[in-house]
């Protein structure tokens, strides 16, 4: 079933036009086609539009035969690549202002010091993450292929928002609302390539252990995925391509660059060096994590993604810090990759099943307007869905195994050495 794929252009220009328009049935038509541009299935955009599913899937169809004709409206259709050719308020083209303009951040210091002040700690550990981020962009523009540049280049924006999550308090919120807000629709952007890719290469794997007449029946779902990932990549590009993007990098470096930019003042006698804060904040993350021991054996899909992300956070920090935690750290991070990387392959195989079962929706329904001759079987792709639950209820119930390597003496004997070099 082919979806609605928008560019970032037409996306926007949507957006804005649904707040003005009045006439109610052209607004909702409109809504209904930016959600099924978020993935959503038939079902849930009927759900939130108020509109019944046939009349749901009718709006769609006709916007794939017919575009912005079926709002009655004057829209602008951009021209095919203007994301890069627009000239902007500098009356420059964007590719002349990025090679014109270097950053100066990244290469200033990132090593963190125990007698470092938390604020001018955290902007070192943003400084070294920001770099990160421009390597990778790099590589997500010219190869394609390269499925791992997207991967880093989103943990870089994560671990920047995990950065100001760590040390929140340390900067006024006025002064880098703007930095998160781009760290955000960074993350956003990247993420809706990296998540596609996980899925084609998960199914591609499996799929490649199976009979030919299995991986022909389950082509219908994989070529959705890969348009929905073009799609995603492409409006991607047009975003990096995007000045508000090359705005964002630049705000972000001058701040980096400025030593004490945004930074509140300590108050008199209150903690505000890495040595003094630090053991509280990671002993603090350890907590969080370890909340989860009592319930372990009933734990829920959403609490075990919540526990993933705590595990997240208590890695990130320990890696932050890793400059002043000694050699001890490394085994403390490696212990914690390994029950993060646990859990990610169970969030992976969910959120992989509910993209199966959404897409089986709708296809279904378009098989049932097809005459019976014509209509394909969906046993491939139930299998698949089928494989996805076993790996789900495998990892499950070997989760509390791997949780046992962290919740023991040894774990907690390496941190109390870590934060002892503090």
């Amino acid at each position: 079933m082919a979806g609605i794929f928008l560019s970032q252009a037409d996306r926007n220009r949507l957006q804005k036009l649904v707040p003005k328009t009045e006439d109610a049935a052209l607004k909702r038509r409109m809504q209904v086609i930016l959600l099924y541009d978020d993935g959503l299935s038939t079902r849930e955009v009927a759900g939130q539009v108020g509109l019944s599913q046939p009349q749901t899937r009718h709006w769609r169809l006709q916007f794939e035969r017919q575009g912005f004709e079926i709002f009655h409206l004057d829209f602008e259709q951009p021209d095919a690549g203007s994301a890069s050719r627009t000239w902007r308020k500098t009356g420059r083209p964007v590719k002349e202002i990025k090679k014109a303009r270097g950053y100066a951040s990244p290469k200033l210091s990132t090593q963190v010091n125990p007698g470092d002040a938390v604020a001018e700690a955290a902007r070192k550990v943003l400084r070294r993450q920001f770099a990160q981020l421009l390597k990778y962009e790099k590589r997500v523009r010219t190869d394609a292929d390269d499925i791992e540049a997207v991967h880093d280049m989103r943990v870089a924006t994560r671990r920047m928002r995990a950065a100001f999550d760590l040390f929140e308090g340390v900067f006024r919120k006025k002064d880098i609302r703007a930095h998160l807000k781009g760290l955000r629709t960074a993350g956003k952007m990247l993420g809706a390539v990296r998540d596609l890719e996980v899925m084609l290469d998960n199914a591609g794997r499996y799929l490649r252990e199976l009979p030919e007449d299995s991986r022909e029946g389950a082509a219908p779902l994989l070529e959705f995925w890969r348009r929905r990932w073009a799609a995603a990549r492409q409006r991607l590009l047009e975003y990096l391509d995007d000045e508000s993007f090359e705005v964002f990098k630049a705000g972000f470096d001058q701040f980096l660059a400025q030593e004490g930019a945004g930074a509140r003042k300590p108050d008199a006698h209150s903690p505000f060096r890495v040595c003094e804060c630090a053991p509280v904040w990671l002993y603090q993350r350890y907590a969080d994590a370890r909340t989860f021991g009592p319930g372990l054996e009933s734990l829920s899909l959403e609490e075990l993604h919540d526990l993933r992300l705590r595990f997240k956070r208590l890695r990130y920090a320990v890696e932050f810090f890793a400059d002043v935690l000694g050699e001890t750290s490394k085994d403390l991070v490696t212990g914690l990759k390994k029950v993060q990387d646990h859990l990610g392959e169970l969030n992976d195989a969910h959120v992989a099943a509910l993209a199966v079962r959404s897409f089986l929706d709708d296809w279904q329904a378009a098989q049932n307007d097809l005459p019976v001759s014509e209509r394909r079987s969906p046993a491939p792709m139930l299998t698949y869905l089928s494989a996805l639950h076993t790996v789900m209820h495998d990892l499950s119930v070997a989760f509390p195994g791997a949780w046992q390597d962290f919740n023991d003496s040894g774990f907690r004997r390496k941190l109390a050495l870590a934060v002892a070099e503090l």
